[in-house]
């Protein structure tokens, strides 16, 4: 990475702030990785129900590499009290529970042992229809599997690499649709993560529209190229894989992290190495080694009790990358008043403490 990239300040209260040189404006934006680096007087504090440990030490205000968003990362709020809730809220199938595998068939797959590991089926309450010209778009629902209370976590690894091939299938199919601009795919598991239903599923909205802020998203990463002469997450991927603090899985197709200006607990990002903008340009064994570093996680995340949302963000320019994001939900506590008001979030799980988590056994 080229130049001057960051710069810590120290502010007389005592709380190490971390920004970018030249911290932008409203109306610019700083095209920079931040090299700062966590202080070296790291101390474990008391470990939650979920086995994590939080280091103990002052909060820092982080930017994320290349966009204008901040976070506080504040450990220390860790003890005011830190009360894990786990699944407070279970969602158990039953044998009343809807049957989302009978609703309208789109698409599927199919076993050759006979059935189906995974089917799309439509939404039978959508937002968005085809035959509405005031909300536009395609709602539909990826059945994960035909069992009933199985986990994403628990799936087998062939199971997860088919969820994930039927995204590929849909993605493709729904792009060709006349007026859809963007495609989203995401899951919620568990009641804090905006769930209704027990049964594994993942859900995908076909838009008419691209959302503002990922067009500013790649606003930013075309000024980032244009003035490093570099792809911003080549330089993330270098940055993460020289710090070492943050990494999860590496392998030679991906790179699995807890980004440095982590806004969401327990957060995590699985970034392809091979440049590719949309989810279905995976390969065969991009898309296995996906499913692997997936299911890992989801099982951890499962395996505590913790509801997440995952979804995948795909890219408008070639100077970003198909990402997979994970974003624990019920960890410590809901959204307050300084999140709500001005997008700045808190977080009292650094990164690095995530990354030690998640590797952990």
């Amino acid at each position: 990475m080229r130049g001057k990239k960051a710069n810590s300040l120290h502010k007389k209260s005592g709380a190490s702030v971390s920004v970018p040189q030249n911290a932008p404006k409203s109306n610019q934006t700083q095209p920079a990785l931040s090299k700062s680096t966590p202080p070296k007087d790291r101390k474990p504090a008391k470990e939650s129900s979920i086995g994590l440990t939080i280091t103990d030490t002052e909060a820092e205000i982080r930017r994320d590499y290349i966009y204008d968003e901040y976070v506080i990362i504040a450990p220390k709020r860790h003890n005011r009290p830190f009360d894990f809730r786990g699944n407070d809220h279970p969602l158990i199938e039953t044998a009343s529970s809807p049957h989302l595998d009978e609703q309208g068939l789109i698409d599927e797959l199919k076993s050759p042992l006979g059935g189906w590991p995974v089917r799309v089926v439509k939404n039978k309450f959508p937002a968005i229809t085809l035959d509405n010209v005031k909300a536009y778009g395609q709602q539909e629902i990826v059945v994960d599997t035909p069992l009933s209370n199985m986990p994403p976590g628990k799936l087998s690894l062939e199971s997860t690499e088919d969820v994930l091939m039927m995204f590929q299938k849909r993605l493709s199919a729904l792009k060709r649709v006349p007026h859809i601009q963007y495609v989203q795919i995401f899951k919620n598991d568990g009641h804090h993560a905006g769930a209704s239903l027990a049964h594994a599923h993942t859900q995908i909205f076909a838009l008419p529209i691209v959302p503002p802020h990922l067009q500013e998203k790649a606003r930013v990463a075309d000024t980032y190229a244009s003035k490093q002469h570099s792809h911003p997450f080549d330089d993330i991927i270098a940055y993460e894989l020289k710090q070492k603090q943050r990494v999860i899985f590496d392998s030679d197709e991906l790179l699995c992290i807890a980004p440095y200006a982590s806004q969401w607990s327990l957060e995590t990002w699985i970034i392809p190495k091979r440049q590719i903008m949309s989810f279905e340009e995976l390969n065969k064994k991009e898309i296995k080694s996906f499913a692997d570093t997936l299911l890992k996680l989801l099982h951890k995340l499962n395996k505590f009790g913790i509801n997440y949302n995952y979804f995948i963000e795909n890219a408008l320019s070639p100077n970003q990358r198909c990402v997979m994001k994970i974003y624990g939900r019920n960890v410590v506590s809901p959204l307050g008043g300084l999140e709500v008001s001005t997008g700045v979030m808190i977080n009292t799980i650094s990164p690095e403490d995530a990354a030690r988590w998640y590797k952990s056994q």
